[in-house]
């Protein structure tokens, strides 16, 4: 695709140009009153600027007009990373040996070899998980405006990841359910396209997505193995898939958090076998534990 044609960390407009350097390298942060375009000589913490809570967004001077090269250093910078060796499958960490230890990865390869890799840019806790609750329910203080920055942090991603993002011929999201009291995935897919005005990456069409979900079914929330598969298989029974449009693609899926990874799998075993080449996943975040109580 050669995607990778500019600094991705490079301003666009402002007057602070940063040489081709990161936020973090330049010294740059999100904060309450403070934004990323804003030389701050903070305390630090662990040989790091101390990190804001996420409210803070909201009052940054670049909360409205900034983009991926100022929001993805600074998410980076505060949630908690993802382990160094995951499986490429579900994204979990791996065991000194190398190996998985989900059962569905060790016992249902067939499944898990339809997502050729899974990758998460953070940690379902703390300020991302907090953060993400906030993106997804109604009535959630400091709910709004999230996905644009959950946008630009796609958007920052798939700059930082060229191995990845040069080999996409289509980037598509996980639907919700109609009539979801916020459509959440839905949303991000529209703010993943503002954050890349000139469409760079191949971002599917938030007015007419290739994946479409025609009606509610049962949560995985709160569910057991067994159960969140029983979910998984339930929400692909329940998708509308544009053959067209993914035949011979090379996809990405993006959804916001991973858990057991089951949904995920499901969906692009289905994605395969209506004619995609190979689909990848992105999550913003996966729990630290399979068991952990989480939506994805």
């Amino acid at each position: 695709m050669g995607c990778r044609q500019r600094d991705p960390y490079a301003l666009t407009s402002g007057n602070n140009p940063r040489d081709g350097r990161s936020s973090e390298q330049a010294g740059y942060r999100c904060g309450r009153g403070v934004g990323v375009g804003r030389r701050v000589a903070g305390p630090r913490e662990e040989g790091r600027l101390v990190a804001v809570r996420y409210p803070d967004c909201r009052d940054c001077s670049l909360f409205l007009s900034g983009g991926y090269e100022h929001c993805y250093p600074c998410v980076r910078g505060v949630v908690g990373q993802p382990p160094e060796r995951q499986c490429v499958i579900c994204a979990r960490a791996l065991t000194e040996e190398g190996s998985c230890t989900a059962e569905t990865c060790a016992t249902d390869r067939r499944k898990a070899a339809a997502l050729s890799s899974a990758a998460a840019i953070g940690s379902y806790t703390g300020l991302l998980a907090e953060a993400i609750r906030a993106f997804k329910y109604p009535g959630h203080p400091g709910r709004g405006g999230f996905a644009e920055i959950f946008g630009r942090v796609i958007v920052g991603w798939l700059w930082e990841h060229a191995d990845v993002a040069d080999d996409l011929d289509l980037i598509v999201v996980n639907p919700t359910e109609p009539n979801r009291a916020v459509p959440h995935t839905e949303l991000l897919l529209s703010a993943i396209k503002r954050a890349d005005p000139e469409g760079v990456f191949p971002v599917d069409d938030p007015e007419s997505p290739v994946l479409r979900k025609t009606r509610p079914t049962i949560r995985s929330h709160g569910r057991s193995r067994v159960g969140r598969r029983e979910a998984a298989e339930a929400h692909c029974e329940a998708l509308e898939v544009d053959v067209n449009a993914i035949l011979y693609k090379r996809l990405l899926i993006v959804d916001d958090v991973l858990t057991t990874g089951s949904q995920l799998r499901e969906v692009s075993r289905l994605l395969v076998r209506r004619g995609a080449e190979r689909v990848r996943g992105l999550v913003l975040a996966r729990t630290p534990d399979m068991w952990a109580a989480s939506d994805g």
